[in-house]
C-alpha cells in the first residue's frame, strides 16, 4: 500500500492527464497570437475549450501462483478519462455603413405589411381647385 501512496497523483491541471489539454492549448493561444499580432487581417481572436471528465470501471488481468498453478487474476477498479475539445474563431474587423433617411411616410396597412408613400402636401397650390362648389 505504501508503494500506491508514492506513485500517487493528484487529479488537478498539473496530472498527466491533462497534458495534451494543456499543449494543445498552449499551441492555440500561439497560433492566434501570430495572426492578430499586426493587426492587419484580424483584430482578435476567442478560444473555447470544453473538459468532459468521465468514471468508467476497468479491469486489470495478472498472473499469479495458485496452488502451484498460474491462474490469472482480475483487478477492477475505476479509471479517469478526460475528453476534450478546443475551438478557435478569429475575428476579421470589417467595417461598412451607411443611412438611409426617407422623405416618404411609413404607413403600416391593414394586413400587416409596411409601405412608404409621398407625404400629404398641406398647401394649396396656385392651380389647386380649393373650396369651390
Amino acid at each position: 500500500m505504501e508503494d500506491k501512496k508514492k506513485n500517487a497523483e493528484t487529479v488537478d491541471i498539473d496530472n498527466p492527464a491533462f497534458a495534451d489539454v494543456l499543449n494543445d492549448l498552449d499551441e492555440r493561444i500561439k497560433v492566434i497570437l501570430d495572426k492578430i499580432y499586426e493587426g492587419k487581417e484580424f483584430k482578435s481572436g476567442d478560444i473555447a475549450l470544453k473538459i468532459t471528465l468521465g468514471v468508467g470501471d476497468k479491469e486489470k488481468e495478472y498472473p499469479v501462483l495458485k496452488q502451484g498453478q498460474v491462474v490469472n487474476k482480475f483487478y477492477e477498479y475505476k479509471g479517469l478519462n478526460v475528453k476534450y475539445n478546443i475551438s478557435t474563431t478569429l475575428k476579421k474587423m470589417e467595417k461598412g455603413g451607411g443611412e438611409y433617411e426617407s422623405e416618404r411616410e411609413l404607413i403600416k396597412k391593414g394586413d400587416g405589411e409596411y409601405v412608404e408613400v409621398p407625404v400629404k402636401n398641406s398647401q394649396m397650390g396656385m392651380f389647386d381647385g380649393g373650396d369651390e362648389k
